[in-house]
């Protein structure tokens, strides 16, 4: 059983009787028969059936075209036409009430299910239709960004609310204007090639530019659109999108200001610690030097004993003096150290004997403390191309932070090995007390340091890692508070004169 209702509109009432007993003996529900026009529009009101079947010729001075227009019209009901006159006239005025199909009397059962089904069917399938295009509407209407449609020749056939305000123009005055007419004016006319690609690739995605808007400002937007295929597959328009991204420029061009912003920020940042490090570090040893300076005038200024007596102390107080000149000195050298822009001098290092000859020149001072030096040097290690004398500064640096680490004895590891045909490591790991997290970060910074005041200056690490870096290299450290501190350098192994990288270390050997 279908258990669709069918209203049945005939004049007739014996025809009636009969089209009533067929249709539920096929199944369907008839909800009421009427025989003129009044009845029809009444029981169609009151039941709401699923179609009417609707006789054209009805008592009274309405006929049934009129009844079918009127329901369909005002109560979404469809009809088929029962008729015995299937002339081209009242076929035609018939069609303005857009029947679901016509049965002409006399007519078999299997002609009225298959038209009942076939009217029904359809019945349903413009009703989901026009549920779509509803939802289409709302969403196409709702949409943001805007959003327009044209033929192939780029005349406008629809667009959006959205597309009628960025351009300034009522919905209505943008339907039938050419797209590129409306862009071309910006960009150099590069708005009109907008419709030549879709033609050519049959798509753009976020293609960049900027159109007139309302205002006259011009307005960047963000360009995708695709072309609508026909049945046959044969292009039949497109559908463009047009997202305004002047929120999203303005918040770049602020993004690039602040940024400029902070990085001149940090660049006066530097420099203000930088000339508070220079300060500071100078402070000291500038202060004895005129301190011991004024004393010196004042007591060779005096007469008698008392000059005499200080003759006796000059010497001792010329040497703090000096003491505090070359403080100030070291200090300037390291600054100019770390300044330096000039290349190393390139020559074929031997990275192993470099060590070796840096370890020999420390070891009585890493013994006088207790501390056990372990070499495990790479016997096949190949040659940087470099500074010798720069980079063993770099290995006495790095050494000499290690025994500051170990006051009270520890054990010194120094490795070097061939990571690749390319690359070679410099591992120096010491069993101290360790650097904090926090700390780790600042360590290759101007004068920063973790020792005592005049324990150090904080430029070693900094000038070490400038070296490094002029040599092609890289240095990074590795620590935990309480378990011991690696500094581990990573060299480009040097070029052989036939241009390939060379995998061996003139004098090379484990040490």
């Amino acid at each position: 059983m279908s258990g669709e209702s069918i209203l049945v509109v005939e004049d007739e009432a014996i025809v009636a009787q009969d089209i009533k007993a067929r249709l539920e003996g096929l199944g369907y529900i008839v909800t009421g028969m009427a025989h003129n026009a009044e009845d029809a529009i009444r029981i169609a009101g009151d039941g709401h059936p699923d179609l009417a079947l609707m006789d054209i010729r009805l008592g009274g001075g309405r006929d049934g075209i009129e009844v079918a227009r009127s329901i369909k019209t005002s109560l979404d009901i469809p009809s088929i036409f029962l008729t015995a006159y299937a002339d081209e006239e009242t076929i035609k005025r018939a069609g303005t009430a857009e029947p679901f199909g016509y049965l002409v009397k006399p007519f078999q059962d299997r002609e009225l299910h298959a038209s009942i089904e076939t009217a029904l069917y359809r019945h349903r399938a413009e009703k989901a239709l026009r549920a779509s295009e509803t939802r289409f509407r709302a969403l196409f209407q709702l949409a943001p960004d805007a959003i327009i449609m044209a033929d192939l020749d780029g005349a406008i056939t629809l667009c959006n609310r959205a597309a009628a305000s960025l351009f300034g123009y009522g919905e209505a005055e943008l339907a039938g204007r050419r797209l590129s007419e409306l862009v071309s004016m910006q960009d150099d006319g590069r708005g009109a090639a907008v419709v030549a690609e879709l033609g050519a690739t049959g798509g753009i995605h976020n293609m960049e530019m900027t159109v007139p808007s309302g205002s006259g400002d011009p307005v960047p937007v963000e360009v995708s659109a695709s072309a609508l295929r026909e049945d046959g597959g044969a292009p039949g328009g497109f559908v463009s999108i047009w997202r305004d991204i002047s929120d999203r420029k303005r918040a770049e061009k602020e993004r690039t200001m602040l940024q400029l912003e902070l990085l001149q920020a940090q660049k006066l940042s530097a420099i203000g610690e930088l000339a508070a490090g220079v300060a500071h570090e100078l402070n000291n040893p500038l202060t004895g030097i005129l301190l011991y300076s004024e004393l010196s005038l004042k007591k060779m200024s005096a007469q008698g004993p008392e000059r005499n007596g200080y003759l006796q102390k000059l010497p001792k107080d010329l040497e703090m003096i000096r003491d505090s000149a070359l403080r100030c000195d070291k200090i300037v050298r390291g600054l100019l150290e770390l300044s330096r822009r000039e290349p190393p001098e390139k020559e074929l290092v031997d990275m192993n004997a470099a060590l070796r000859s840096t370890i020999g020149v420390l070891a009585r001072y890493l013994e006088a403390q207790r501390i056990a030096i372990v070499e495990k040097l790479d016997a096949d290690l190949p040659p940087v191309e470099g500074d010798k004398n720069t980079l063993q500064q770099v290995f006495v640096n790095i050494i000499r932070n290690a025994q500051d680490a170990m006051p009270d004895g520890g054990v010194l590891t120094i490795v070097s090995r061939k990571l690749d045909k390319t690359r070679l490591e410099i591992a120096v790991t010491d069993t101290g007390m360790g650097i904090s997290r926090q700390n780790q970060s600042k360590l290759f910074q101007p004068f920063f340091t973790t020792k005592p005041p005049g324990k150090g200056t904080g430029l070693g690490l900094a000038i070490s890692y400038g070296i490094v870096r002029e040599h092609g290299g890289t240095i990074g450290v590795q620590s935990a508070e309480g378990k011991g501190t690696t500094f581990s350098m990573v060299f480009p192994a040097a070029t052989a004169p036939d241009g390939n990288k060379s995998s061996h270390a003139p004098g090379g050997g484990a040490g």
